[in-house]
Order: C-alpha cells, then sequence, then structure tokens
C-alpha cells in the first residue's frame, strides 16, 4: 500500500543530522559532476533550479511537519492546487514506457487524475494475486519472528560493523575537508583585507589613453544571471571584480531575459544612441560576455610609469593592441575576437565552403567569435543594426543555422565586410580557452579547424588539466598563454574546463577574485564542524585515540594492534 508519510523523517533539530554526506558531497557532488560533464562535452552550461541555495534554504526553513506530511510535501501541495495528476506518495524514475502501454492497459489522464483502464477479469485477477501476497506475507511474518533470535546473536558483530563505518565516514569528511580547508585558507590569504562583500575598481580620473582615443568603456549584457554560480565560482562577480576600466555599460541591467534577440536589441540601443553624442568620438568600446569572462592585470606587459593607475594602463595598452589591429592597411574600425573552431551555435560547424570563405590567418586562431569586438560606437552601431536586419530577413538556410546563436550572422557579415573588421589572430586583445589537436578525435566527431586532422582537445576531461598546466600559467591576476598575455579570457564551449581551472588557480592567487569567491564558501558550516569534532574530543576524553577527525573505538584499535603483533617474529614482540 503506498503511504503518504515520507520514507525519511525530518528531525525537530536538524543540527542533529545535518549536513548527511549527499548534502554537500556523496551521490550529490557525482551526480552534479556527471551532469557537468555531459553539458560541458557538448558546449551546454548547466543549470539545476531545485540546488538553487535559496530554493534549498527555503526548504531547510520550512517546520518539520510540514516537510514530513507528505512524501516531497512542497510538490504535493503544488500538484494538488494547480490540479495536476500524480500518483501520491510514490517514487517512479524516468521510464517512457510507465504512461505509454499497449492495449487496454493504456494510462490517460481524466479530469486531473490518473485513471488505469481495465476490464473485470484483470480486477479479478489482481485481486487474487494480493490474497496470495498476504499469505505470502503472513508465512514471511513467520519467518522473520523465527529469524529474530538468530539475528540478535549477530549484534556484536554488527556493532563492530558499525564502528567500521563511522570510521569510514569520517575518513571521507576528512578528505573533503583537507580539499576545501586548505584552497579556502589561500584564499583567505590572499583576498583583499575588506569587511565583507567584493570590491570594484575604484573610480580614479583617466589620462587621455593616446592621441587618438581619450578613453576605453566596456559594454555587456547581464540580466538575471548576476548572482549565477557555477563550481562555487559567482561568474558575474569575477567579471566585475577582474574589470580594471572604471566605465562599464551593463544594458541588460534592469530587463527580464525573454531570448537571444535581446542583447543585441539593447546594444544596438546603446550603441545608436551613444554614437549620436559628440563624447562618443574619441572613446573605444569593447564589448563582452559578463557570465564567461575576466581580465587580466596587463601592468607587467605594459611601458607605462610605475605610478600610474591600473585602469590607465589597461586602457593605453587595449588601444596600441587595438591600433595595431585595426591601422590595416585598409584601415578597419572593428576588430573582433578569433577562436580555433569553425563554428556557431556550439554544435554547429562551418561546412566546406563556410571555412573557405575565410582568409587566410598567421595563427590557427583563424575564425570569428562573436562573443567580443571592440570599436568606436558609429560602427559597431552600423554592425549590430546590419546583423539585426540579416537575422529579421533569413529566410530557409540562413534562418535554420541562425536561429539558436546570432554568431552566424555575425560570420556573414564578416565574409561581405572584411574591410571594415579585423580579427584577433594573435588573441592579443580577446583570449579564448578553446583548444584543439592535430589529430582526428577518438569518436567520429570531426570539427573544422585551421588544421587537418582536428579534435578538440580542451573539452577532453582525461586531459584537460594536463593541457592547462602545460599551456598556461597564472601570475598574480594575470593568467599567461605560453607568451602571451590578452586583455581578457573567454571561456565559452570547449573551452569552460580551462576557464574554470584559470579561476581556480586566480581565487588563490589574485585579491579580487580570492574576494569574491570566498564569500561563495560554506565558512561558517566548516566552522560548526571543527567546533563539533573539538566538543566530541573533549568529550569522549582519554577515548579519543588522537590524530585529524579520526574516531574509532578503543576496543578495536586494540584488536588491531593484537593482529599487527601475532604478526610479527617473536623476538620482535616486546
Amino acid at each position: 500500500r503506498t503511504s503518504l508519510k515520507p520514507l525519511g523523517v525530518f528531525p525537530e533539530d536538524l543540527r542533529s543530522i545535518f549536513p548527511w554526506t549527499s548534502f554537500f558531497v556523496g551521490t550529490q557532488r557525482d551526480n552534479l559532476m556527471k551532469e557537468e560533464i555531459i553539458a560541458g562535452a557538448h558546449g551546454i552550461e548547466g543549470r539545476y533550479p531545485f540546488l538553487d541555495k535559496r530554493v534549498v534554504q527555503e526548504y531547510l526553513w520550512l517546520d518539520r511537519n510540514a516537510k514530513n506530511e507528505y512524501y516531497k510535501a512542497p510538490l504535493h501541495q503544488l500538484f494538488q492546487a494547480v490540479k495536476y495528476p500524480f500518483e501520491v506518495g510514490k517514487k517512479v524514475g524516468f521510464n517512457g514506457a510507465y504512461s505509454l502501454k499497449v492495449g487496454e492497459e493504456s494510462l490517460k489522464v481524466r479530469q486531473g487524475n490518473l485513471e488505469l483502464l481495465e476490464n473485470s477479469l484483470q480486477l479479478r485477477e489482481e485481486w487474487a494475486q494480493v490474497k496470495r501476497r498476504e499469505a505470502e506475507l503472513q508465512a514471511a511474518n513467520l519467518e522473520v519472528t523465527r529469524l529474530e533470535e538468530s539475528l540478535s546473536k549477530r549484534n556484536e558483530e554488527l556493532d563492530a560493523e558499525a564502528a567500521r563505518s563511522d570510521v569510514d565516514q569520517m575518513q571521507r569528511i576528512q578528505m573533503t575537508l583537507f580539499t576545501i580547508v586548505p584552497r579556502f585558507a589561500a584564499m583567505l590569504h590572499t583576498a583583499t583585507p575588506v569587511e565583507r562583500g567584493y570590491v570594484f575598481p575604484s573610480p580614479t580620473p583617466v589620462q587621455r589613453v593616446n592621441g587618438k582615443w581619450r578613453s576605453v568603456e566596456i559594454v555587456t549584457c547581464v540580466t538575471g544571471g548576476k548572482d549565477v554560480v557555477v563550481a562555487d565560482f559567482p561568474m558575474y562577480r569575477l567579471f566585475r571584480a577582474t574589470t580594471p576600466l572604471q566605465t562599464l555599460h551593463n544594458v541588460c541591467e534592469d530587463i527580464k531575459w525573454k531570448g537571444i534577440d535581446d542583447r543585441l536589441l539593447k546594444y544596438e540601443e546603446f550603441f545608436r544612441e551613444t554614437s549620436q553624442k559628440s563624447r562618443s568620438k574619441d572613446v573605444l568600446y569593447l564589448v563582452v560576455d559578463g557570465l564567461d569572462l575576466f581580465f587580466n592585470d596587463v601592468s607587467e606587459v605594459s611601458a607605462s610609469p610605475a605610478k600610474e593607475n591600473l585602469a590607465d594602463i589597461t586602457s593605453r595598452v587595449i588601444a596600441e593592441r587595438y591600433e595595431a589591429l585595426a591601422s590595416g592597411p585598409p584601415r578597419r574600425d572593428i576588430v573582433m575576437s578569433t577562436e580555433r573552431l569553425c563554428g556557431w551555435g556550439g554544435a554547429k560547424f562551418c561546412s566546406p565552403e563556410d571555412e573557405a570563405r575565410y582568409p587566410e590567418a598567421p595563427t590557427d586562431s583563424k575564425y570569428l567569435n562573436a562573443g567580443g569586438y571592440i570599436g568606436p560606437a558609429e560602427a559597431l552601431s552600423e554592425m549590430i543594426s546590419a546583423v539585426l536586419q540579416m537575422k529579421r530577413t533569413a529566410t530557409g538556410e540562413h534562418k535554420e543555422k541562425g536561429r539558436m546563436s546570432d554568431q552566424y550572422f555575425f560570420k556573414l557579415y564578416f565574409w561581405d565586410h572584411q574591410d571594415r573588421i579585423a580579427l584577433d589572430y594573435h588573441q592579443s586583445i580577446f583570449g579564448n580557452f578553446l583548444e584543439i589537436s592535430n589529430r582526428p578525435c577518438e569518436s567520429d566527431f570531426a570539427p573544422m579547424c585551421a588544421v587537418k586532422p582536428c579534435c578538440t582537445e580542451s573539452d577532453n576531461f582525461r586531459r584537460f588539466h594536463q593541457i592547462f598546466f602545460s599551456r598556461y600559467k597564472v601570475k598574480g591576476c594575470a593568467v599567461w598563454r605560453k607568451n602571451n598575455l590578452p586583455i581578457s579570457w573567454h571561456g565559452n564551449g570547449a573551452g569552460k574546463w580551462l576557464y574554470l581551472l584559470a579561476l581556480d588557480q586566480l581565487s588563490v592567487r589574485c585579491g579580487p577574485a580570492a574576494n569574491v569567491t570566498r564569500e561563495q564558501m560554506p565558512q561558517d558550516i566548516m566552522a560548526e564542524m571543527f567546533t563539533k569534532y573539538e566538543v566530541r574530543s573533549q568529550r569522549e576524553g582519554n577515548k579519543w585515540p588522537g590524530g585529524f577527525l579520526t574516531s574509532v573505538s578503543r576496543h578495536l584499535m586494540e584488536d588491531a594492534a593484537m593482529r599487527d603483533r601475532s604478526e610479527l617474529p617473536v623476538e620482535c614482540r616486546s
């Protein structure tokens, strides 16, 4: 019989069980790692709304009676309120055939209730089965009674097994803390000393960049994802914390995200209005994604005076690198980022005909990436308006190719306007973590690259850590790739794993990155765990054998010692 009550019962005081093993680690982390690997391998960024810390916190805050009233009580009450059909108190795994059985056994939804269509013969047969099972249960009860005496004799063995299980659990917690605590300690050491929160660059006056450009300003579009956290990293806050320039325009700050077109529409509106202002004529605008990008500290490669602030240094380096790429001949007003994979929209790749439309390049990073571009407002306004117009009027193959990504239309615009756009082949401004190798893939995956054969390797779970530490070096707040230090690093698609490794290194080496990352660490929980172990060691006194988080009863230790002694030669047993 199906019970309305949940299988587990929450106690009055959550502290007696919290945190249980799978709350932070265990199957929780294993399942998340599986989903992250699968999503990352396909260039997808996973989201887990039921694991949002606010959702989890609200559920934990519920009164124990509310949580224990039904199995998954909040969903139970929601489904009842909206009259959504469900089987009460029953957990059924994913099973496509469950509601699609053939013939008269088919299930269907009628007036908000799940009804099983069966004829009377089937009902009688099932009733007979129920009676037979009742008889079997009665016999089983007798057998259970008989076995209770035998089971009671095993109490001592079970107690010993429970003690060993306790040791195993403690060791797992210990290993988890060994992983978390040193990293957290390094963050605390690196973090800029502030009372709370993270620090944005201070508004210092910026001197004119050079004779042509007065300043460089950043433009991005981030809506409700400003608080998104991936693998303990607050993405937008890291973007802001590493931004060296004082002027940042988030054109999507106060809008609700409706679709991919929102970003270009807000960019078009911003640059159309900005280009009409006289102050914008000598300003460079750097357009970048705000949720998978961070900026480098480029002071090491600048020839600027030692006392110049970081905002001035960065603006000067950006303007110099922009001019080096845009000056031509011919002069081109827009510089766009590049990557090593010819495609758009994740798994959509160029055809040989598309690849042939790209000009020859001095590096393997020869393909346009729409995640970053820089130029004056008027030129950017013209390009974005043209891209939107192409997208609005697209039909047939073009409409299908550009359905999920605007990058396809940026490529079309570039192919027809190569006299207006320069590509950042050496990634001097826009760094990209996507890495490839000159070898075929182990599967039938065959992406289009500048080298043939080709396969992506930055998304290879077995090798991406080797790739990162052999090609990249983190020095303070700067991530170098061999001898190249770009202005920014983009972690899109197949480059996501290297991006996360870079953030992990920055979180223990770069003050601003350490500041915002430590805010996500469960500081109170870790402190409480250490307090519990300290109290336990004091309470158990001489029964506590010592060692960090080690817990084992004295008689087990003595038994182990005796076994060890029995294996020694007689002359050594003293």
